[in-house]
């Protein structure tokens, strides 16, 4: 359900087929790949090869087969995403397509904004009067070979309804875009993506008139950098585990894992976080980070929570769940909860690092 004054769906994009098509037409040859799909135009292709198999499915094949790693790439920067694949074949689907295709859009379990954003509003229960927002991003999902477009959309924090005040909304992010993620930025196929996510939060929160300073950002890892990149842009408070906040560590140390580049994107997240930092704006709105020094996204987080113009609280711990990045929210969900009750309650926080 809608709950948006003005909200537009997307129009429905007419209907223009399926191209078949084997893998080594776009191996052998990705110029006249990429002519004929721009001459289809197709709704849904289908990509035959036998590597294609197995549990990881397409995704899970394309993180060590080099054809598909760059197909996917290639059909995620012109809007085509998997959406399902194995036996031989991956399947992929226009952005202009999902609206009328997916089930939970189309059932009205999740909106999509004209913008095509992914989003469910879930508004206090019962008689509560609505009076502070949380605003929940998606982290990748934690099958991290999921083909279906689930993946965009996981819903992380699922207790969260119960952890915080009953006159509290909670507005959930998907993150459609790239191959697992648009990590709520701009992509090739939509630049204007991360504008139209920080629209939709502006337009809840003035929607239902609820005071910025009650508002908090929720996320972890990809979620996370979510919660940074719009809170930072928005001057709101926010709670973030482990933010991704750069790229060269997942493209160099971990084979591209997150399939980021310029295949894809239009900017790494260290140029959008950098120019995040040179153009924040001095709202005094708060920033909770949480980290461990057993994640390799520890020291350019702690960098991060020190550079910012706002009051920043970072949660060090040293947990022995936590062994690599991501990791499980559940490590650091006490503070997690804490932090975000904190901000939406107006109660004070410490500033500096706090170990744990």
């Amino acid at each position: 359900m809608d709950y948006l004054d003005g909200v537009e769906l997307l129009p429905r994009r007419p209907h223009k087929g399926v191209w078949d098509v084997p893998l080594d037409d776009f191996a052998s040859d990705p110029a006249s790949f990429q002519a004929a799909l721009a001459d289809r135009d197709p709704d849904f292709i289908r990509v035959a090869d036998a590597a294609i198999t197995g549990p990881g499915g397409p995704i899970g094949v394309g993180r060590a087969d080099a054809r598909l790693h760059a197909l996917h790439k290639f059909l995620a920067g012109k809007g085509y995403f998997i959406w399902e694949g194995g036996d031989g074949v991956a399947k992929y689907i226009a952005r202009g397509r999902i609206r009328g295709f997916w089930e939970p859009i189309t059932s009205g379990e999740i909106s999509m904004t004209k913008d095509g954003v992914l989003y469910q509003m879930i508004l206090p229960e019962g008689g509560n009067a609505l009076r502070r927002l949380v605003v929940v991003f998606s982290a990748i999902h934690t099958n991290d070979n999921e083909a279906s477009l689930w993946r965009y959309f996981p819903h992380h924090y699922q207790h969260l309804r119960g952890l915080i005040p009953g006159d509290t909304a909670i507005l959930r992010i998907g993150d459609l875009g790239g191959v697992v993620g648009s990590f709520y930025g701009d992509t090739l196929d939509a630049p204007g993506n991360a504008t139209a996510i920080s629209a939709l939060i502006a337009r809840v929160i003035r929607s239902f008139e609820i005071p910025p300073a009650q508002v908090c950002l929720l996320g972890s890892s990809k979620g996370a950098t979510g919660a940074v990149r719009h809170g930072v842009a928005l001057g709101l408070p926010f709670v973030a585990a482990d933010p991704v906040l750069g790229d060269q560590y997942y493209e160099n140390s971990r084979d591209d894992a997150h399939f980021t580049g310029p295949e894809v994107f239009t900017s790494t997240k260290d140029a959008v976080f950098a120019e995040l930092l040179a153009s924040e704006r001095p709202t005094g709105a708060r920033g909770v980070f949480l980290t461990s020094p057993q994640s390799p996204q520890h020291d350019m987080v702690a960098q991060y929570a020190q550079s910012l113009g706002r009051p920043t609280l970072l949660f060090d711990s040293s947990d022995y769940r936590i062994i690599d990045h991501p990791w499980g929210p559940g490590a650091v969900l006490g503070p997690t909860i804490m932090a975000v009750n904190a901000l939406i309650l107006g109660w004070s926080l410490p500033e500096g690092a706090i170990e744990l």
